[in-house]
């Protein structure tokens, strides 16, 4: 007789669904502080502040655009969708070649 529940979360998938959330979160911070941080910095070396509130917001986009992939990505575990392990192992996979080693781990 067997007693496992298929509907009963795993370990191993809590764990990476909460590292994808985590990362999702880091990426989100980063967005929101390191962009306007940067885009200042810029307009104060180069004087255009056009050019720094552009790279301010493609840098903000960019840290947003890793954020929702790592958010739809735990959305997706958490619905057991076969198209979201695909999507954890391409962020891990990008995660492991980059500084961000221990969560691609």
């Amino acid at each position: 007789m067997d007693t496992h529940d298929p509907d009963a979360p795993l370990p191993w998938i809590t764990a990476v669904w909460w590292t994808l959330v985590g990362s999702g979160i880091i990426y989100l911070m980063v967005g929101l502080a390191a962009g306007p941080l940067l885009a200042l910095r810029e307009a104060q070396e180069s004087g255009e502040p056009l050019l720094a509130v552009l790279f301010g917001v493609i840098f903000f986009v960019g840290c947003g655009g890793f954020a929702a992939v790592n958010f739809v990505a735990a959305w997706g575990l958490d619905r057991r969708a076969k198209w979201a392990w695909i999507v954890a192992l391409l962020v891990g996979g990008m995660y492991a070649a980059s500084a961000c080693c221990l969560f691609g781990g």
